[in-house]
């Protein structure tokens, strides 16, 4: 128990360390977190320099969209009245039902007390520590060994996805539980009880209330299949073993009917957590316009076949940080949304590499796997 517990200890450690030493100009040096160039914008367009041009700027809806949202977020926490509603957006707009506020977000209200932009660096530091976290404790679940999945864990927090994310806070605060929440899924269908059904429904919630609920959905579809092959390999395994090992079956639990019925009684008790968000944001999604794109407009900002590439190299077909970006080149759909970047969750090449390498390694696997 101690040991475990030294594990966890040392895991943080390591990552409030790392990520604060990354996120410490806006964290205690006065800096703030800003991904757009606003000289791209008037008024400040009008006077702007070359050099001035010439700064990286990607993700404008930081600017445009996250930061006025907690600017009215803290205004209604400053006045204590409910954020039901943004006087600010064209001639007025549902604030609360837009679910990209993040109203009930937990995480959201630790920071009532700052002024809006300086909210961003300690939200964006939380995050990669509780994505860092969660891959430590979903690679314990499965039976890593304890220094593989602190060095993974540090890999993860720093993964391609976030950065490329830090100018859309909500996709990344609803990545950084998705290994929290596949390991609850696993904990549950595995070895059911009240208490663990609990904690993944709430877990789940929170997963959804941080504000991106598609990248909930492809959270949800990485834990059915993770689940499904999970089952299937410990089936076929133990129908291998038959009569080799008369203990197996109670050494090596997999999942059972029993765990999938939990998986749905906390599906179930998720959706009524949520549902004060859920409720809302579906009558406003009704009544958007983007109810109604065709199945082209979508299919543009879905990537091409070719960039399977970047899951392995990441920056092969450019950024749009450098302003050397091609991928545009492989078209799809009708050219609505413009690819400039590939969403893969990648610790980079090196480590891509190296995790390869291990799985052949058979005296590595032994060490790291159970």
């Amino acid at each position: 128990m101690n040991t475990a517990r030294n594990e966890w200890l040392v895991t943080a450690a390591l990552l409030v360390i790392a990520v604060s030493f990354y996120f410490a100009p806006a964290l205690f040096a006065g800096k703030v977190v800003w991904t757009a160039n606003t000289v791209n914008w008037y008024p400040w367009k009008a006077t702007a320099t070359r050099a001035e041009f010439a700064t990286p700027s990607f993700t404008p809806d930081f600017s445009i969209s996250y930061y006025p949202r907690r600017v009215v977020l803290s205004e209604a926490w400053r006045t204590k009245t409910w954020p039901l509603w943004n006087p600010y957006s064209f001639c007025g707009a549902p604030f609360l039902a837009d679910i990209q506020t993040a109203v009930f977000y937990p995480v959201n209200w630790l920071l009532v007390g700052l002024e809006p932009i300086r909210q961003f660096p300690p939200f964006l530091s939380v995050h990669f520590i509780i994505g860092g976290l969660g891959l430590f404790f979903l690679l314990r679940v499965l039976g890593v060994a304890g220094i593989p999945a602190a060095g993974a864990a540090l890999a993860f927090a720093f993964n391609e996805y976030f950065f490329k994310k830090i100018g859309l806070p909500t996709f990344l605060a609803t990545a950084a539980w998705a290994p929290w929440a596949i390991a609850c899924a696993y904990r549950v269908a595995r070895a059911p009880s009240a208490g663990w059904v609990a904690a993944t429904a709430l877990v789940w919630g929170v997963t959804f209330l941080a504000g991106q609920p598609q990248t909930v959905i492809q959270i949800a579809y990485v834990t059915m299949i993770l689940l499904a092959v999970d089952f299937l390999t410990r089936r076929f395994g133990r129908s291998r073993r038959a009569g080799q090992d008369a203990t197996s079956d109670a050494v090596d639990r997999g999942i059972t009917p029993r765990g999938v019925g939990a998986l749905f009684t906390a599906a179930a008790l998720t959706a009524l957590l949520v549902s004060v968000q859920l409720l809302p944001t579906a009558e406003l999604a009704g009544r958007s316009a983007r109810a109604s794109l065709s199945y082209e407009t979508m299919l543009s900002g879905s990537f091409h076949p070719v960039e399977w590439i970047r899951i392995a190299i990441p920056d092969f077909l450019g950024t749009p940080v450098t302003k050397d970006g091609w991928s545009n080149l492989f078209s799809r759909g009708n050219d609505h949304f413009l690819r400039i970047a590939f969403s893969a969750i990648s610790a980079g090449t090196p480590v891509a590499i190296l995790a390869l390498w291990s799985l052949f390694v058979p005296g590595i696997r032994r060490r790291v796997l159970p």
